[in-house]
């Protein structure tokens, strides 16, 4: 009997890469400096890398979970850490309006700090001193 080769593989946990997580980690004055275009493009590559998600899949219309934390994860970082409006932000993942960058603002800070996703903010804003200046 031959075997299913074509089964699917198990998708990659999140925090799974941290080798990728320190090097950007390791980048994190080049960052601070960077304009807010490359900051941003910085936080939602690796928010996605952080996550097992793609770029695309974060920007995609898309409402699966694993999309949706990942997005709001940016959402809220982006808008801490650089100087774009909830308009811009919005329109840079797949033209979303401002009231829904607002939502993902609000559900990241309303977190428990027992819950992973809170850790992830920490991660984030601590190891990366992404704070805006």
């Amino acid at each position: 009997m031959e075997s299913n080769t074509n089964q699917m593989q198990p998708k990659q946990k999140p925090h799974s890469n941290m080798n990728y997580l320190y090097q950007v980690m390791a980048q994190s004055d080049m960052i601070i400096n960077a304009n807010d275009e490359v900051k941003r493009n910085h936080i939602v590559s690796a928010v996605a890398n952080h996550y097992g998600v793609t770029v695309a899949d974060m920007k995609s219309p898309s409402r699966k979970r694993e999309f949706v934390m990942a997005r709001q994860m940016a959402m809220y970082i982006i808008r801490v850490c650089t100087s774009y409006s909830l308009k811009q932000i919005g329109e840079h993942f797949g033209g979303r309006d401002h009231s829904t960058v607002l939502h993902a603002t609000d559900y990241i800070t309303s977190m428990p700090k027992h819950d992973q996703q809170y850790k992830d903010i920490s991660f984030f804003l601590n190891k990366f001193n992404l704070y805006k200046k």
